[in-house]
């Protein structure tokens, strides 16, 4: 097992290797980000909403169809009638749409948000590395001042 304190050097070795982003540096790198979240989040609420007024048409539809209130879907039958063809087409439209904004909201949005929830809090993460390393800096200034060795 090596020697802890050879390690704890090592380590902090490695931290001060690393240079900081600077204060503006990092309000944009944050801001970006956040403008990130933000888009994701609106997208993925915009598709899970489309997913939910698609399943309410496609539903609703499904009963219209069934008891032929307007008239058959079917284009070619005796009782369909230009409301009835619309009302079919729009049926098909939902029952398309319904599937793919599901999907699209689990497989791209739903992913997107989590990445940018991820990326901000490593972003804070960074932003704290930053301020323990000026930390750092302030105490070593201060111990050199206070010891005149």
């Amino acid at each position: 097992m090596p020697n802890s304190q050879n390690t704890t050097r090592f380590a902090t070795q490695l931290l001060q290797q690393d240079q900081p982003l600077s204060d503006s540096q990092y309000k944009e790198y944050r801001m970006k980000l956040e403008n990130a979240l933000t888009t994701a989040q609106r997208r993925q609420k915009q598709a899970y909403r489309v997913a939910v007024v698609s399943c309410v048409i496609c539903v609703t539809l499904i009963f219209v169809g069934g008891s032929q209130i307007f008239g058959s879907f079917d284009p070619w039958d005796k009782s369909a009638n230009i409301v009835s063809m619309t009302l079919g087409v729009i049926y098909l439209f939902s029952a398309v749409i319904f599937p793919l904004s599901i999907a699209s909201y689990y497989s791209r949005f739903r992913p997107r948000v989590r990445e940018a929830r991820e990326q901000l809090r490593d972003a804070s993460i960074l932003d704290l590395q930053r301020e323990i390393c000026e930390l750092r800096k302030q105490i070593a200034a201060a111990l050199q001042d206070k010891d005149p060795t």
